[in-house]
């Protein structure tokens, strides 16, 4: 019973120190050694279409944006969206692949899209907005 209170309590320190993040392996790390790190997040493609203006958690957004790539890894700490460095309305982690995302109605032309993990790992990527 005092082992698996130990056990339970180390994990709840490893996950409040990482943000939430923790990844197990069936591969026998040794004692004290960190869990592998988790891979920087990439963009692979952006689709940007203007919706109807709405208003998400009191913020109006004019824009969803679907980012795909990889490494978007979600926890209550992020990741987190970015446009033209301001915050997205709403973020939706659909997979480690896939984020809907959210943008204010006022964007327009070029825009830099940031997608930062919880560890502080980013991408980025310019697309076109319309």
């Amino acid at each position: 019973m005092q082992i698996r209170i130990i056990i339970t309590a180390v994990l709840a320190i490893a996950l409040l120190v990482t943000g939430g993040i923790f990844l197990a392996s069936n591969a026998s790390a040794g004692a004290g050694q960190a869990p592998p790190p988790i891979p920087a997040p990439r963009i692979d493609h952006v689709a940007v279409a203007r919706i109807p203006e709405r208003t998400i958690g009191g913020r109006a957004a004019g824009f969803e944006v679907i980012i795909t790539g990889s490494g978007y890894y979600g926890t209550a700490f992020g990741p987190f969206v970015n446009f033209n460095k301001a915050e997205a309305v709403a973020v939706v982690i659909d997979s480690e692949s896939r984020i809907t995302a959210f943008a204010a109605p006022e964007f327009k032309g070029n825009v830099e899209v940031e997608v930062k993990n919880p560890d502080g790992q980013t991408a980025r990527a310019s697309v076109a907005f319309p």
